[in-house]
């Protein structure tokens, strides 16, 4: 569940960064400036830090203390940092979906569908493994992805038709 919030958050933050700075103008009247479109694209990965900090890393900082006082127990060091793994790589990842969807969609409703198209489909992505094993491998899954989505992000936008 906890995948399901932080990648919802993720694309929620990725959807004005392309889409809502085009629809209102401010992408046009930066690019008109000397700005490389690679950097105006790879700009927008500032916000990275802060939201896998405050979406992957603080949440487990309650999140241990209180499993630990429910279950009279607290999880595994293995599940421990695994888990902020799977979700940071998650976030990187639906992110840079979702500025590649940017690049091809002019309104927000295609890129969301997709996103949330992609989402169905996790569950059937990720391997029955113990924990530990499912969330570094799927984490670096995310991670491949986002490489991907990235660099089909900077293809596409470098030929965009801004209006």
């Amino acid at each position: 569940m906890m995948l399901f919030f932080t990648s919802v958050g993720a694309i929620i933050a990725g959807q004005d960064k392309l889409i809502g700075e085009r629809q209102s103008g401010l992408m046009a009247s930066t690019l008109a400036r000397p700005v490389t479109r690679s950097a105006y694209l790879l700009s927008k990965f500032a916000a990275l830090p802060g939201m896998l900090l405050t979406m992957a890393l603080l949440p487990f900082a309650l999140v241990v203390p209180t499993a630990a006082v429910i279950y009279g127990t607290a999880p595994s060091l293995a599940t421990t940092a695994a888990l902020p793994l799977l979700l940071a790589g998650a976030i990187v990842a639906f992110y840079t979906l979702t500025l590649l969807l940017g690049t091809l969609f002019e309104r927000r409703a295609p890129g969301m569908v997709a996103c949330f198209v992609v989402m169905q489909l996790l569950p059937q992505l990720l391997t029955l493994a113990p924990l530990p094993v499912t969330a570094l491998a799927s984490a670096a899954g995310f991670l491949a992805a986002a490489g991907l989505f990235l660099a089909i992000a900077l293809q596409r936008f470098a030929t965009l038709e801004l209006r």
